[in-house]
């Protein structure tokens, strides 16, 4: 590691932290975390990814430096943003506009790469809403040292969607370094808490919800509790509140009252298949961003 640190303060100036545990790197652009992990492969040195496990032994890439909001699409609701921006910063801006992220509080402290990197936890969940979008572009630094962007385009139905890849690879297929977030207008919104005789019944009024068409903007299970957060705006939510209430009761399911919202940001990060893997390791043959 010694050899590597050296050449970081040599190619890299201002960039390290040498004062602490560990040793953290702090690059100031894209460019420069590019160099880094060509540095990293030509010296066999593994790094610490934002998103991706602790590891005491290896060097931290930090992305605290890259934290402007480069352009907000007033059109669109696409908010670009460098990845360390936190996630309080972007709902601010998007706030401002009358939207939001829709991102539970306890998130806003969490930076927008790690944050991805880490599966995007509070985020609307595709299985309440089938066309949602969270994210329409992203950039990113392959582990090969390349610089990958992907432009916000029209979603496809068919073939491979490198965004969604990304997502929750905990740094795996790239650091992320950048990305084009979709905001949603800012509605009322009220949250439900049900507590069920176990976490079977649970899971099964959920589905249930979901498959009479209520469309929850955010869920969330623990244990034998289930919370939903509907939109309390416009005519469909009478219908959806009555729906779901029915739900609840078939499977055993009681309100509870006063429940604050179930604190996701430790949310664990799905296992991958063998697919993820090979494309990690043919992107990756070193293991210099192995989570």
């Amino acid at each position: 590691m010694f050899d590597f640190l050296e050449e970081v303060q040599l190619s890299l100036p201002g960039t390290l932290d040498k004062g602490g545990e560990q040793p953290t790197i702090s690059p100031a652009s894209t460019r420069a975390v590019s160099h880094l992990i060509q540095l990293a492969n030509e010296i066999r040195t593994a790094l610490q990814v934002p998103g991706g496990q602790t590891h005491p032994d290896r060097p931290a890439l930090l992305l605290d430096r890259l934290d402007a909001i480069i352009s907000v699409d007033e059109v669109s609701r696409i908010i670009h943003v460098q990845a360390g921006v936190t996630l309080g910063m972007v709902e601010e801006r998007a706030n401002a506009n009358g939207w939001t992220l829709g991102v539970p509080m306890g998130l806003h402290g969490e930076q927008v790469g790690a944050w991805l990197a880490r599966g995007a936890p509070g985020r609307a969940d595709k299985a309440n809403d089938p066309v949602v979008q969270t994210v329409a572009g992203l950039e990113m630094v392959l582990p090969s040292g390349a610089e990958l962007s992907i432009r916000p385009a029209p979603r496809r139905a068919v073939g491979p969607d490198l965004i969604r890849a990304a997502i929750g690879a905990r740094g795996r297929l790239g650091v992320i370094v950048g990305a084009h977030l979709v905001a949603n207008a800012k509605l009322a919104e009220s949250l439900f808490a049900f507590s069920f005789p176990d976490t079977r019944a649970a899971n099964r009024a959920l589905a249930w919800i979901r498959g009479r068409g209520v469309r929850p903007l955010r869920t969330a299970t623990h244990g034998n509790e289930l919370q939903l957060v509907l939109q309390v705006e416009g005519p469909r939510y009478q219908a959806a509140a009555k729906v779901m209430k029915r739900v609840i009761l078939e499977n055993g399911g009681t309100e509870i009252a006063d429940q604050p919202e179930i604190d996701v940001s430790q949310v664990p990060v799905p296992t991958r298949g063998e697919v993820f893997d090979r494309l990690a390791e043919e992107l990756d043959p070193n293991g210099m961003l192995q989570p």
